[in-house]
């Protein structure tokens, strides 16, 4: 038994002398083979046809494996793709902030220099208008500390108490 094979569109008829083979596509794009018996001639599908049959089968269902496959791919290139490029992205968006947070740190610093100068200039202010009304020897005087760039605002280690010690340290500067 001849076959002579004709592909149209999306079936494929096979003709022989009394039977016909459609393929047809179906939506994932593989073919399904059905053996339609001719109304005029009924024959056995014999084991050899079977064979021949299952080969064309498993050359579509390999065929559209493979094309199936290659999409895949594809699309896991161009996924790569545009996570390589998202996530360079992101790493520069970061390198951005971080320079950023870089920046407010400093001024964040500045800031609290600045405030504490502040403070300090207050302190002395405060324990001067303080000390001022301080007359008598046995009044009790506040310390005045100072403020240093590099430490921050400091306290002396040793300040008179009252004026009466006050003014024995400088008699000694004197003296």
């Amino acid at each position: 038994m001849s076959h002579a094979s004709r592909r149209q569109d999306s079936t494929t008829t096979v003709d022989a002398a009394s039977e016909s083979f459609l393929l047809t596509t179906l939506t994932a794009g593989t073919y399904l083979l059905f053996y339609i018996m001719s109304e005029t001639k009924s024959e056995v599908l014999t084991f050899d046809n079977y064979l021949k049959y299952r080969l064309v089968q498993d050359k579509d269902v390999g065929r559209e494996f493979e094309r199936l496959r290659t999409k895949i791919e594809e699309g896991n290139k161009s996924l790569r793709v545009e996570l390589t490029t998202t996530e360079g992205t992101l790493s520069g968006g970061l390198n951005r902030l971080n320079n950023e947070l870089g920046k407010v740190k400093v001024d964040l610093q500045n800031l609290k220099d600045e405030v504490s100068q502040v403070k300090a200039g207050l302190d002395q202010l405060s324990g001067r208008s303080y000390n001022k009304m301080r007359f008598l020897p046995q009044h009790n005087i506040a310390k005045i500390g100072a403020y240093r760039p590099a430490t921050g605002f400091e306290m002396p280690s040793y300040f008179p108490g009252t004026i009466n010690e006050f003014w024995k340290l400088r008699l000694q500067q004197n003296g």
